[in-house]
């Protein structure tokens, strides 16, 4: 099919050739014609003789007029900048703009044109001229890049204009000098034309003949460059046929705008993707014209009373063409336009129909939203790294799981970047961040290889949380790191391994305690049988019988096997004991003060800050544990100066006190407190009142194997005949009579601190 454009331009070729074909008419006519244009310009040249006089003095005015000229508008350019840098308001952007185009447009007349063609004579004129004309090539753009709040800009563009003035005063001083030499001599010579004036008649009509013959030849010669054109146009008509054959056979819709937007050329698949309009699509049709159409048709929505704004800003659109967009059509089909401006000012356009790519394309998109919902919602935290170690992506759990800023979880970033943020942080314990990325690179690299490899890693976070890390490396380089939050899983197993040991310490303490208490009971029968006997014999032997010293000496030894096996009953729950109500900070500065005496002058003893309390205690077990306690931590501090607190403060499970003291629930194994010091529960506080009495030592202090078996009976870390290791286990079952609670914290070379919780009397 051809196009209609093309056919309309073919016709331009054939008038052509008919008016030049009417041109080449028999010789002798063009002849006749040529020697009657001769006698006529021979005419008008005695004619124009008399006029050339004053054509002389017209044309050296007029010289001078065009260069002054420009002068003069130079003038007006450099004083519509001054304005423009003294932000006079008449003066803006535009109007300098325009200042400038007319200052510029003086200069190129005076390069070409009739009326300079003396002044391009003048020495150096036209080198001058050009040169200006290219100086104002360049500073096009900085007048446009100008701005009048920039005073250094102004200043530097204004120093650049007036280097321009000095060659154009220059060239106008010439001009006139050239003007006034070149003047002189035309007079001479117009005297001299008269003479010559019936020489040139007769060399014309000599010339008539020889022309004559030159025109003839030339006749012969125009004939044959006809049938050379000829066969030109007939091979353009072939290019032109095969041209539209090939627009036409595309499968995208073509079109070319002429410089005024109008259709100037289109194929037929232009107008199958716009269908609403195709009617109103041919040659010569205004481009708003179709949007107005469209518009009508309802295949373009513009807002209600802004279509001719918005058609109007299309067009400017249009007319910046030189890039690739997407537009919808009403049919809901997605066209792809290509536009390029060409060198003359028509606009190039190329319309694809991408309406199935579109659909897939959202296909894809909802298909990769779906796959990464599904990936969030995993209960694990997932990242992917290519071969050279790079985010590719990533779910909402791996960065929540690690606390990690989004920009830090953007893809590209490098893992070691991951590792470093974490390793400052703390997130892998001691050491710098540089080492803790080394170990991340080498177990990835220990597990590269053919198969790839996986391996599996448990640490604590610094917040408290247990994470379970997973590597899994590929066969390509790129691995698979997985996050689990374990937690609860850590915490089920501690409980769990708590609740263990606690079920075995009770069992021990259970049969410690059943067999202490029945040995107590057969020991305390012998020793009551030996003391009897002892103080019999002390009574019948007279006080200086040798033997008496030696009795005295049983009776001590048998007194202290009485105190070992009360403290044996007293953990057994066999010593006889009687609760009552009492104020338990008299009886503790009762302690106190009975304790002082006895200890080392290197160890004080301080008590201050006894509240008021009324529990149900047996007095005499409560000094047994203050002197127990006491006792151990005098024995901790050694030969070294120390200090042993005491005080005592009541607890309401209302207040924040109560709470900051644990009364959640405790844990009888160490658990791990600020500072690196460790602490365990002896017994679960409730939801009551209590009083706190603090023992506090600058001794030794216990590290945490030590700290689990304290309450153990005949457990002690002194040496043989130091200590029988029953004085913490009395003091765990006179507080376990008395339902109270236990908590020792301990760190080595730190000090320990004893807390123990009495329930206070409800009714005083």
């Amino acid at each position: 099919m051809s196009s209609p454009t093309l056919s309309a331009r073919s016709d331009a070729p054939t008038a052509g050739r008919a008016i030049f074909s009417r041109g080449v008419q028999p010789g002798f006519r063009s002849l006749a014609v040529v020697a009657g244009l001769v006698l006529v310009a021979i005419f008008f040249l005695f004619q124009a003789l008399f006029h050339q006089k004053v054509l002389i003095e017209q044309r050296s005015r007029a010289n001078i007029w065009f260069l002054a000229q420009a002068e003069i508008e130079y003038l007006n350019f450099t004083t519509a900048l001054d304005l423009y840098a003294l932000h006079d308001d008449q003066i803006t952007k535009d109007a300098l703009l325009d200042r400038f185009e007319i200052f510029w447009s003086r200069l190129p007349v005076l390069l070409t044109g009739k009326p300079t063609e003396q002044l391009r004579h003048v020495e150096g004129l036209v080198d001058t001229i050009s040169k200006l004309i290219a100086r104002m090539e360049v500073l096009e753009p900085a007048l446009g890049r100008l701005d009048r709040d920039d005073p250094r800009a102004l200043e530097d563009f204004r120093h650049q204009i007036a280097m321009l003035h000095p060659p154009l005063r220059e060239m106008v001083g010439k001009a006139l000098a050239f003007d006034n030499a070149t003047l002189t001599a035309e007079r001479r010579s117009h005297e001299t034309i008269y003479d010559q004036l019936l020489a040139l008649f007769v060399a014309v009509l000599a010339a008539g003949v020889v022309v004559f013959f030159l025109l003839q030849r030339q006749i012969l010669r125009t004939q044959s460059l006809v049938l050379h054109a000829r066969g030109a146009e007939k091979a353009a008509d072939t290019a032109r046929a095969e041209l539209v054959l090939a627009i036409e056979s595309i499968s995208e819709g073509f079109v070319v705008h002429d410089q005024e937007d109008r259709v100037a050329l289109f194929n037929e698949r232009y107008r199958d993707l716009y269908p609403v309009v195709a009617e109103f699509i041919a040659i010569g049709a205004r481009f708003e014209d179709l949007l107005r159409v469209a518009v009508a048709r309802d295949a373009a929505i513009f807002p209600v009373g802004e279509v001719e704004p918005m058609i109007a800003q299309r067009l400017h659109g249009h007319r910046m063409a030189g890039g690739v967009f997407e537009s919808q059509a009403n049919n809901g089909r997605h066209i792809k336009i290509s536009e390029r401006k060409t060198a003359d000012g028509r606009i190039v356009g190329v319309h694809t129909d991408v309406t199935e790519l579109k659909e897939r394309e959202i296909q894809l998109t909802q298909k990769t939203a779906l796959l990464q919902a599904t990936f969030d919602s995993i209960d694990q935290g997932i990242a992917l790294f290519d071969a050279e170690r790079r985010l590719q992506t990533s779910n909402r759990l791996f960065a929540t799981l690690n606390d990690l800023p989004p920009d830090l979880v953007a893809p590209g970033r490098l893992y070691g970047e991951i590792v470093a943020y974490d390793a400052e942080r703390g997130e892998y314990g001691e050491g710098s961040a540089a080492e803790h990325v080394e170990r991340q690179q080498r177990i990835l690299g220990n597990l590269h290889g053919p198969r790839g490899g996986q391996r599996v890693v448990e640490r604590q976070r610094a917040n408290g949380t247990a994470i379970e890390t997973r590597y899994l490396v590929l066969a390509d380089g790129s691995f698979v790191k997985i996050h689990s939050d374990i937690t609860d899983r850590v915490r089920a197993e501690e409980e769990r391994s708590r609740l263990r040991e606690q079920f075995h310490a009770s069992q021990k303490m259970q049969a410690v305690g059943t067999l202490a208490g029945g040995i107590a009971h057969d020991f305390n029968n012998i020793l009551a049988s030996m003391l009897g006997n002892c103080f019999l014999l002390l009574e019948d032997l007279p006080e200086k019988n040798a033997v008496h010293e030696r009795l005295e000496e049983i009776m001590r030894a048998s007194r202290r096997a009485k105190a070992l096996v009360q403290q044996i009953l007293t953990y057994s729950r066999h010593a006889e004991f009687t609760l009552v109500p009492l104020r338990a900070d008299e009886v503790i500065r009762d302690s106190l003060a009975r304790l002082r005496p006895s200890l080392p002058p290197t160890v004080d003893l301080v008590g201050d800050g006894f509240a008021a309390a009324m529990v149900a205690a047996d007095a005499a077990q409560l000094h047994q544990v203050m002197l127990n306690l006491c006792t151990n931590a005098t024995q901790a501090i050694g030969d070294r100066p120390g200090t042993i607190s005491v005080a005592m403060t009541t607890l309401d499970p209302t207040r924040a006190d109560g709470a900051a003291a644990g009364f959640s629930g405790q844990a009888e194994r160490p658990a791990t407190m600020a500072g690196g010091r460790m602490k365990i529960w002896i017994g679960t506080l409730g939801p009551r009142a209590y009083c706190r009495v603090r023992i506090a030592d600058t001794g030794s202090g216990m590290d945490r194997q030590t700290m689990t078996r304290i309450f153990e009976p005949f457990f002690t870390t002194k040496g043989v005949g130091g200590g029988t290791g029953l004085g913490l286990a009395a003091v765990h079952g006179i507080l376990r009579n008395h339902n109270a609670v236990i908590a020792v914290s301990s760190a080595p070379g730190d000090g320990t601190v004893f807390e123990i919780y009495l329930p206070l009397c409800e009714a005083a």
